[in-house]
């Protein structure tokens, strides 16, 4: 008998589990905020290549000031000699940091929250993945390696490579839809994985290489 209360004591709930597994993706979310947390004072990181992504920055939304919305020439970078940069570097990431600008937030700050966003995109994108594979809790487990990999936290806080934490982040996400689309065969995954794809090949070139 008490073995049986024992055995009963120790096996969750239905409801329980259940609200636990539809809550997961706000665990996911968590996960990666946990992961920004030092990017939460919202100043810029001290990386090697941070205030170069920042002019990058700063040119894009010169340019879209002037009501050139995508430009192969940035005139103002190399000195003010100009150079051929968004001819041959992925330009997403400037983009998606230049929607904050667009709202008021100086670029330092502009460029943060798109890192913040980054990292909690590839939690949900991993949580997202392996869930369907091996359920919630190891989805959560892998999201919080993802974010928590040291590479992860190099690339943004030491390296200041931030384009390639965008590309990083979106590979899980289009591994994500691929998979949906493979299983489920339905129209709007495999619309959401042309989307990724193509926000990867946007981001990093030779990151894009990689996972092509």
């Amino acid at each position: 008998m008490l073995r049986l209360e024992m055995t009963h004591l120790s096996t969750p709930r239905p409801a329980r589990a259940t609200l636990l597994s539809r809550l997961s993706p706000l665990g996911a979310v968590a996960i990666g905020l946990v992961a920004a947390q030092p990017l939460l004072a919202g100043s810029l990181p001290r990386g090697y290549d941070a205030l170069l992504h920042l002019y990058r920055l700063v040119q894009l939304d010169h340019l879209i000031s002037n009501g050139i919305l995508f430009s192969r020439w940035a005139p103002d970078l190399a000195f003010g000699y100009g150079a051929p940069l968004f001819n041959y570097y992925a330009p997403l990431l400037y983009y998606l940091a230049e929607m904050p600008r667009l709202l008021g937030l100086e670029p330092a700050r502009a460029l943060t929250l798109t890192l913040v966003a980054t990292l909690i995109v590839g939690a949900v994108g991993m949580w997202g993945w392996v869930r369907d594979w091996l359920g919630w809790r190891a989805g959560l487990a892998s999201a919080m390696a993802c974010v928590a990999a040291p590479y992860t936290a190099f690339n943004v806080l030491h390296r200041g490579a931030f384009a390639e934490s965008l590309a990083l982040s979106l590979a899980p996400l289009a591994f994500w839809m691929l998979h949906r689309w493979m299983t489920a065969r339905a129209l709007r995954y495999g619309a959401a994985f042309t989307l990724c794809y193509a926000a990867l090949l946007l981001s990093h070139n030779i990151s894009a290489l990689v996972f092509t």
